[in-house]
Formats: C-alpha cells, sequence, structure tokens
C-alpha cells in the first residue's frame, strides 16, 4: 500500500509485491500532512493532520486516524491524538519533514498500532493503541522516551514481537534498540 498527498487530497493505492501495475483505491479530501501509513484488512491507518475537522485552538487536528477500505472518501476517524507540534516539530514547513513510522502487531489476541512521533513536549515518543480495528480503540499514549527529534526509525519484527529503532540520545553515534 502507499498513500500520496498533494495537501488537498490523500489518494491510496496498492502496489503488487512482485511488481506489476498499481492500482488507485481511492482518496479523501480529508487529509494533510500525511508522513505515516499502516493497514490490515479493514482499514487504512494514517499519521498526519485532518484538514476537514477545523481546527483545535487555531491548529489542525493531530494525530493518527483511521478510514475504512471499503469508504476512502468517507470521514477519517481520530484514534490517537496528539500535540500539534509532533510531527513537525519546530517547523511549519512540510518540506522539512521525513516520513514516521507506523507499525502493526498483530500476532497476539489483540492488535496493537505503534507509531512514532516528536514533539516540543515529548523530544522522542513511541505511542501505542490496542486494537486499533475495534469498535473502541484503546490510545495508551506514550510507551517509551527515547531519542532526539532527529531520530525517526523503527521497525516491527513479528517472529521476535519486538520493536526496533534507532535513537541517538544516549549514544551520539546512533545504536538500535531492541524493545519486547
Amino acid at each position: 500500500i502507499m498513500v500520496s498527498d498533494n495537501f488537498t487530497t490523500a489518494e491510496f493505492y496498492s502496489v503488487p509485491q512482485a511488481g506489476g501495475t498499481v492500482v488507485e483505491l481511492g482518496a479523501n479530501s480529508g487529509f494533510q500532512f500525511l508522513v505515516g501509513l499502516a493497514a490490515d484488512a479493514n482499514y487504512f491507518y494514517v499519521l498526519g493532520e485532518d484538514a476537514s475537522a477545523g481546527t483545535l485552538e487555531g491548529q489542525l487536528l493531530t494525530g493518527l486516524f483511521r478510514i475504512a477500505r471499503t469508504n476512502l472518501s468517507g470521514t477519517p476517524e481520530l484514534i490517537g491524538e496528539l500535540p500539534f507540534d509532533s510531527l513537525f516539530p519546530g517547523n511549519s514547513s512540510f518540506a522539512n519533514t521525513q516520513g514516521l513510522p507506523v507499525v502493526m502487531d498483530n500476532t497476539g489476541d489483540t492488535p496493537i498500532l505503534y507509531f512514532r512521533a516528536v514533539s516540543t513536549a515529548l523530544p522522542n515518543a513511541v505511542y501505542a493503541i490496542l486494537d486499533p480495528g475495534g469498535t473502541e480503540p484503546l490510545f495508551l499514549g506514550s510507551i517509551l522516551r527515547i531519542g532526539t527529534n532527529l531520530d525517526f526509525a523503527m521497525t516491527f519484527d513479528p517472529t521476535r514481537r519486538s520493536i526496533f529503532l534507532f535513537e541517538t540520545e544516549t549514544d551520539s553515534n546512533g545504536r538500535i534498540v531492541e524493545i519486547q
């Protein structure tokens, strides 16, 4: 899967693993500044801002949203709210940002969605949402704080049921950390 964001519309695509024709799945005009994406059988999970929700204290609603695969033009549902500067810390220019990881752990009884974001208040944090595709997803908030606002890499290994991330807070040369 992939998503393209042109600041007014997010377009969702399916890209075959073995190569072949890219297929447009649909579009949504509510999202803005998308920086992360994950999916399961029923939803796309998008880290970014929701322009369709209006503003809260003059800022766009920021966080992890889900949108049904069967209704990509529908209203995004916020399931994990973040401070406004969590996706673009210290800068208001989208051009200076990178993608942020969003990973799904569906190896246990209850799926868990992990994502990494930075803000002025939390220089670098890993967040979690229990049962993101359920009727009542539970946003746990920050579950781990490590790294600087320049550390972005993170992945999930389903075989080891571990998160691996890169950080330069405790080692200025950088190191890979495994969290089980």
